[in-house]
């Protein structure tokens, strides 16, 4: 009887090859370290570490008094009152209550319009102005949705495609409000 050394051999000879030119898998010990964020969550830029065009201390203090009327009135507004509400004729305080979110969108709009030039976020050069940019854009589209509705809707309210008008501006309020999570002071 022969022995099935030869085979044997062989096998393991080629398995020996084929695992030679494969790619091999890091191990563990030649990664970094550090995991990789979650991707649902947001890395937060401090604002107060990056360059901006004047000293701007007080200037980051009343954005970030701004934001937060902005997600208060975001949660407070979204506890109590739907698109669909505000936009019938039904809810008059829930009509109001878009005047009062367009009112806290602007205030964070008014942070960003009447303290730096166009130029100056289109240069690149501040740092601390290309990580508001993303807020910046998100607030101006939140600013017009609003004022679509209040120019539509605030003083007839019910009329057809009201509830689409509240609820385009709600989603691009929730999507700011979103986007400002991404910065602290």
């Amino acid at each position: 009887m022969t022995s099935p050394r030869p085979f044997v051999l062989a096998a393991i000879a080629a398995s020996l090859l084929l695992a030679g030119c494969s790619a091999a898998s890091p191990s563990p010990v030649e990664t970094s370290g550090d995991p990789a964020p979650a991707p649902s969550e947001p890395t937060v830029v401090s604002l107060a570490e990056l360059e901006f065009p004047f000293e701007s201390g007080d200037w980051l203090d009343g954005l970030d008094e701004n934001r937060a009327a902005l997600v208060e009135w975001n949660e407070s507004y979204a506890a109590d009152c739907t698109a669909e509400l505000a936009g019938s004729a039904d809810s008059a305080d829930c009509t109001e209550g878009i005047l009062t979110g367009l009112k806290a969108v602007n205030g964070v709009k008014t942070s960003f319009d009447f303290s730096f030039d166009n130029a100056d976020w289109e240069s690149g050069d501040y740092s601390g102005l290309v990580a508001l940019a993303p807020t910046r854009d998100a607030i101006q589209t939140a600013s017009d949705s609003g004022s679509d509705f209040i120019d539509t809707c605030y003083y007839v309210p019910g009329q057809d495609g009201c509830v689409a008008k509240a609820q385009a501006f709600l989603d691009d309020a929730a999507a700011a409000v979103e986007v400002t999570a991404t910065w602290e002071r």
